[in-house]
């Protein structure tokens, strides 16, 4: 029965205009235009009409592409359509996306996204490739934190132990689900890493027009010369997620750098990002990034490449030029960076609540408090203030997370999966595998002063990337490669 309906879902897409379609998706300049539409929408809250549009491209695609690769698309740029204009965020603190026409209209829409999702899963049911089947280098970690993540909380009973149930599924979906279905689906090749930080790369474009956006027409320029780092905001973030999602997409400039014409302005765009970065104020973004950029810089300063030189001179002309802005004009940057100095490199209350992450951990060692318990149990109404949705305060490190919320269980679980990524570390170094290790530093790097990797959005990522790097470690020798060189923590037969 499938190998009938797949049959006639080829034959169809022999039509001269089918394979047109599908050949656009396949290609360079639809990412391109979903970008633009991205930003278009952020700007004059068109979400209901993008989220129609991308439903109908994911239906479209899923039954005639030749793989999943145009869904990598939205899976890395639908969530920042979301507008100022639409925002729950305050201060807009807008309803429309709740309302009831509109959480009609993104159900219909969630429904023929999840039957397009199963359809391609099924119909194009791979004959020698499946997840749970197959040898893979990563999939077992991560399906062992998925399931601590799930088992949050399990013996603290706080009155909420429901909403640490479905947070922690909803967790776990978020980091293992984008990583099973292109398992699945999509056929990695050479030029994956490519595409992959052409995608990050297009995003990030949007990104840093979102943050010109603010600065030009938000007041974020207080009349005393200082930024207002509460103005920096995205339809779909606070100033600290701009500056992370920012910081996590930073790798991809730096390895187009290497592998493109015209690397330099490749380049050139990577140090743009972490201007951007530094106007989100967000340190924890900053420092990464900063470390980031530093090593990119010093490796495409050492490996050969037709843009070493040209790399050199601008490495050379950026300190020097640095250097004496930061001495000619340090009073105006002192002034317009005034938070920045202010708080310097003060803990921002995070020693306290690791403190107390740590009491929790010990309240309930073996599976944790979950992730509604207080953040400080002597005073349940404690808050940090944030308004984040129905997302609980979390503890601004992945490492007290997950001790604190999931116990020794789930740290063992985070060990296991990151002695996993070791092992993938351990395989020969090429620009690509750099460049998906590089992501993953960013994201865990981040995560040690902030709890994004824990929201849907990177978590998704985070696995996708994962997925990539292991494809393109399985493709250096296809067959033998698990036999001969199995290293440590393979998961599978």
């Amino acid at each position: 029965m499938n190998n009938t309906i797949q049959q006639r879902l080829e034959l169809a897409a022999a039509h001269p205009f089918i394979r047109r379609a599908v050949d656009f998706f396949d290609g360079m300049v639809y990412p391109a235009l979903y970008a633009g539409l991205t930003l278009v929408t952020s700007l004059f809250g068109l979400e209901i009409y993008f989220f129609i549009l991308t439903t109908l491209i994911i239906v479209f695609t899923s039954a005639f592409s030749r793989d999943t690769k145009p869904l990598l698309t939205p899976a890395v740029m639908v969530v920042y359509c979301i507008s100022w204009k639409h925002t729950f965020q305050p201060p807009y603190n807008s309803a429309f996306l709740s309302s009831a026409p509109s959480l009609i209209t993104i159900g219909v829409c969630a429904v023929f996204v999840v039957a397009a999702f199963v359809f391609r899963l099924v119909v194009y049911r791979p004959v020698n490739v499946s997840f749970f089947r197959s040898r893979t280098f990563l999939g077992g970690g991560l399906l062992l934190f998925a399931a601590a993540l799930v088992l949050n909380g399990l013996f603290y009973f706080n009155g909420k132990s429901l909403q640490d149930l479905l947070l922690g599924l909803l967790i776990a979906f978020s980091f293992i689900f984008l990583f099973i279905y292109f398992f699945n689906t999509y056929r990695a090749d050479k030029d994956s890493g490519k595409y992959f930080a052409y995608l990050f790369a297009l995003i990030t474009a949007v990104i840093l027009l979102q943050i010109a956006k603010v600065y030009l027409f938000d007041d974020v320029l207080l009349p005393d010369g200082s930024i207002n780092k509460d103005a920096i905001i995205a339809g779909w973030g606070s100033p600290n997620k701009v500056g992370v999602m920012l910081a996590m997409y930073l790798p991809a400039g730096f390895y187009l750098a290497y592998k493109c014409r015209h690397g330099w302005l490749w380049y050139l765009f990577a140090f743009v990002q972490m201007g951007g970065i530094c106007l989100t104020l967000c340190r924890s973004a900053m420092l990464i990034g900063a470390c980031m950029t530093v090593a990119a810089a010093i490796v495409l300063s050492v490996v050969k490449s037709p843009y070493r030189k040209a790399i050199r001179i601008f490495n050379l002309v950026f300190v020097v030029a640095g250097l004496a802005a930061f001495i000619l004009f340090f009073d105006r940057i002192r002034e317009m960076f005034a938070l920045l100095f202010e708080r310097g490199f003060s803990d921002s209350g995070r020693f306290f609540i690791w403190k107390n992450g740590l009491k929790n951990f010990l309240r309930e060692p073996f599976f944790g408090v979950g992730f509604y318990a207080p953040i400080v149990a002597e005073d349940p109404s404690w808050t940090y203030g944030f308004e984040n949705w129905f997302m609980p305060d979390m503890y601004h490190n992945m490492i007290v997370q997950v001790i604190a919320c999931c116990g020794i269980v789930g740290m063992l679980a985070l060990v296991y999966h990151f002695a996993q990524v070791l092992n993938m570390l351990i395989r020969r170094v090429t620009a690509e595998r750099l460049f998906y290790f590089g992501t993953f530093l960013m994201l865990v790097g981040t995560a040690m002063f902030e709890n994004h990797i824990f929201h849907i959005v990177p978590a998704l990522l985070y696995s996708l990337n994962l997925l990539l790097w292991e494809r393109d470690v399985e493709a250096e020798t296809p067959l033998s490669f698990a036999k001969n060189r199995r290293g440590l923590f393979v998961f599978g037969k």
